[in-house]
């Protein structure tokens, strides 16, 4: 939300801590963490985006305080004593943490405008002197100067109070769910299985690590704190001992999307995208009413739609076009062998894409229970030769 969604007029809000409730926080990569930790993801980019208003529009600010905060749902039952276990915060000593001086460090002038539009006067002002007429310019310079103050402020914030939380949440994290852990942990500490996931476990590693990358990523979109951001990421991973450019240390996309187009209630004819990978109401609630009038879908149609799509792309993949692996042209002749320049001809699209859709196709079928789509894909697999991939990921055997 902008500062005008927060405002007080806009929200309803008798003060600055009701006005917090108006953030209402939808983030899709969090739910592809573990239960448990979802909502200190929430917790934390709802405050990154919720103390730089609270500063400029008052209320004040409380620092983190120094004991370690106890990780809600991560209780493993060894008391206080595994708080002292607990790996101690990376060395921050130098950084700066601001409170309510700064709200008075970062005025600009010295009267304030609604001191002037009521006709007082400034410093070095006589009384009923006109106020000079500020420029469109200089107008714009102070916006640009307040700005860089601002990102000054919100980056020393990162540097400080989110390093210093966020490295004990880890280090917290990282204790009840890391390695040697995972017999002896429940489902809500485990990671989701939707449709379309596709990193292994390799890739992507253990929770602590999981919830470094995701909330780095989240953290970067604000582009003026990407500095301390990445430092913020480097003491983390330090803390993990996993070295920052090792693959498991880059996020990538946790699950890949599949969106149906154009799905029409019988009902109302209402005319809807269907993300059957991400959307939760049909991941996790498996709920395929419709969004208007609330009536179901078909669920045939859908299926029947679905081993279309797949008979499609398996038309496209057997019929697509050969081009030359030197030169980059596409075969003209039926029965050359070779391109002209010498080169040999190959597939226009890598085999492993449409391996890849296949197992999407064969991930949504089992998760959505379509029966009939899971025996289309399976038995493409089967019986293409060049989809050797995709039957090993989809556990598919030759006869079965």
């Amino acid at each position: 939300p902008d500062d005008f969604e927060l405002a007080p007029v806009a929200t309803r809000a008798a003060g600055v801590a009701e006005a917090a409730e108006a953030l209402d926080m939808h983030w899709n990569i969090a739910s592809f963490l573990p239960e448990s930790i979802r909502e200190h993801f929430e917790v934390i980019v709802s405050e990154f985006i919720f103390r730089p208003w609270k500063r400029d529009f008052g209320g004040g600010l409380d620092d983190v305080r120094d004991e370690v905060e106890d990780v809600d749902g991560l209780d493993d039952g060894e008391g206080d004593d595994a708080k002292a276990r607990v790996p101690p915060p990376l060395d921050t000593e130098g950084l700066v943490h601001e409170g309510d001086e700064a709200l008075d460090e970062c005025l600009l002038d010295a009267t304030p405008p609604q001191a002037r539009e009521a006709g007082q006067t400034g410093p070095g002002q006589e009384e009923n002197e006109p106020l000079p007429a500020r420029t469109p310019l200089a107008g714009r310079e102070a916006a640009e100067a307040a700005e860089e103050e601002r990102a000054a402020w919100l980056a020393g914030q990162v540097g400080g109070y989110f390093s210093q939380r966020i490295l004990r949440l880890v280090g917290e994290i990282n204790r009840v769910l890391g390695p040697g852990t995972a017999r002896h942990l429940g489902p809500q500490h485990k990671f989701p299985t939707p449709p379309g996931a596709h990193l292994p476990k390799e890739l992507r590693g253990s929770p602590a690590l999981a919830f470094v990358k995701t909330l780095c990523a989240a953290l970067s979109l604000d582009t003026s704190v990407e500095g301390p951001v990445s430092l913020l990421r480097k003491n983390a991973l330090k803390l993990l001992r996993v070295p920052e450019y090792a693959p498991q240390a880059e996020f990538r996309e946790p699950c890949v999307t599949f969106v149906m187009r154009d799905a029409v209630c019988n009902y109302c004819s209402a005319c809807a995208d269907l993300d059957l990978c991400r959307d939760e109401r049909l991941v996790e609630d498996a709920n395929w009413d419709c969004a208007v009038c609330g009536n179901p879908y078909d669920p045939q149609w859908i299926e029947g739609t679905l081993v279309a799509h797949v008979n499609e792309r398996v038309r496209q993949a057997q019929l697509q076009d050969l081009r030359c692996t030197r030169d980059r042209r596409i075969k003209v002749s039926h029965l050359a062998a070779r391109c002209a320049c010498g080169g040999l001809y190959g597939c226009v699209e890598d085999a492993a894409a449409t391996a890849d859709d296949l197992r999407v196709m064969h991930d949504i079928a089992r998760h959505h229970d379509f029966k009939v789509l899971r025996d289309v894909v399976e038995w493409v697999v089967r019986a293409s030769p060049n989809l050797s991939h995709a039957r090993a990921v989809l556990d598919v055997e030759d006869g079965k």
